[in-house]
């Protein structure tokens, strides 16, 4: 009876698994691993997993920015983002470098704060989504009534002033906004 109950326990955790809308895919080309998330019946899941989304998934900051574009931004591997979400609903996401010294932050913010740091003294970033501006390492974009925050950190100036990789970063999320 115990093997029969444990059996059918096993049918169903498989099946339930089976059964879920996505599936995790990780592709790793020479040094790189690439993690995206792909419709379960879709055929071209390693395609998938390097391609840019389109468009972000509602409050997923990890979709605002893929692990090459942040690779390309540090100037060396980043490693699989790391995921979070704090206590009012918003997700955050970092790529850090394989020695940790340099990474690349995402996260969605309120659109409140990002509206407080150009009084805060930040700089106006043109030609990032509906507005942005830099202050303190990190530049903060509003578009279409969400807002974000992208921070490119390579070393102690990174807080001094905005790199370029930085505003390329945060172009790139405000257009999957």
């Amino acid at each position: 009876m115990k093997r029969t109950l444990a059996f059918a326990a096993a049918a169903l955790l498989m099946l339930a698994a089976c059964s879920g809308k996505t599936t995790t895919t990780t592709t790793t080309t020479d040094t790189t691993t690439v993690a995206s998330a792909a419709p379960a019946d879709a055929s071209a899941a390693p395609a998938a997993a390097t391609a840019a989304p389109a468009a972000a998934a509602a409050n997923d900051a990890c979709a605002l920015v893929t692990q090459a574009e942040a690779s390309t931004a540090m100037g060396a591997s980043a490693a699989a983002p790391i995921a979070k979400t704090d206590h009012d609903g918003y997700t955050s996401c970092r790529y850090y470098d394989p020695t940790k010294t340099k990474n690349v932050f995402v996260q969605y913010v309120d659109p409140k704060i990002a509206e407080q740091m150009g009084p805060m003294g930040g700089k106006d970033v043109a030609g990032v989504g509906d507005k942005a501006t830099w202050l303190a390492g990190s530049i903060f974009v509003t578009k279409g009534g969400k807002a974000a925050q992208i921070g490119l950190y390579l070393n102690a100036n990174s807080m001094k002033a905005m790199d370029p990789g930085e505003s390329a970063l945060a172009k790139t999320a405000a257009d999957r906004m």
